[in-house]
């Protein structure tokens, strides 16, 4: 690769504007992100793709104007300068936002007056934006970020061994907060010193797939 030739930045790109995320979702221009993981030409993703190279510059404009595609040098051809483009990431997600008013509000759900599972879904939702602007911000300072994570799969037999349960992470939760952590305000209300951070714990019914590979415990990183 040329020096000039730029690859893949990013292993995500979080789209949070509803005006973007229309341009990435038409058919043809996720198979042209997909397919340029390394520095392409137009005339060379109509090749790949088996269309007409005006169809796809056509996309492949629309996707650099967007973003999603960068300029990645140029390389000639015959008599012809052909413009290179890399995708500006390896995968996309859509944030909870492009839905507009569609989209679940987190901090206007709760328990007493939302379903369950919408809560549930709204919490996950403003944990994938908090996570993707913390990310965001990591990057532009060249920081790493501070992240733990933990998963494992397990059976209730009865609803009481299902409520003792929850009972007990409670109060463990509850006294590890005490004891390892410090209050998130000062007593006059305003921030307290030292670096926020949220938890998040989900606990759902799944039904098995046979794809599925048991995953017993995630990573932590110090903060």
């Amino acid at each position: 690769m040329k020096k000039n030739e730029l690859a893949v930045a990013n292993p995500v790109e979080w789209v949070e504007d509803a005006a973007k995320a229309v341009v990435l979702m038409h058919p043809m221009r996720l198979q042209i992100v997909r397919l340029a993981v390394a520095p392409m030409s137009a005339s060379e993703l109509a090749d790949r793709l088996g269309l007409p190279r005006q169809r796809v510059n056509y996309h492949v404009r629309e996707l650099a104007r967007a973003g999603f595609l960068r300029r990645s040098g140029a390389r000639r051809k015959r008599n012809l300068i052909e413009r290179l483009y890399v995708a500006s990431a390896r995968s996309y997600m859509l944030g909870p936002g492009v839905l507009g008013p569609a989209a679940p509000a987190a901090d206007a759900l709760t328990a007493a007056n939302a379903p369950e599972v919408t809560h549930l879904m709204a919490l996950a939702a403003r944990t994938q934006a908090e996570v993707a602007r913390a990310a965001k911000s990591a990057m532009r300072r060249s920081q790493s970020m501070p992240l733990l994570t933990a998963s494992t799969e397990f059976r209730f037999a009865t609803a009481k061994q299902r409520a003792d349960f929850v009972s007990a992470l409670t109060a463990a939760l509850a006294r590890l907060v005490e004891d390892h952590t410090q209050p998130l305000h000062g007593p006059d209300g305003q921030p307290a010193p030292g670096r926020p951070h949220r938890l998040v714990l989900f606990c759902h019914p799944f039904i098995p797939d046979s794809s599925d590979a048991p995953v017993q415990a995630g990573g932590t990183e110090p903060a």
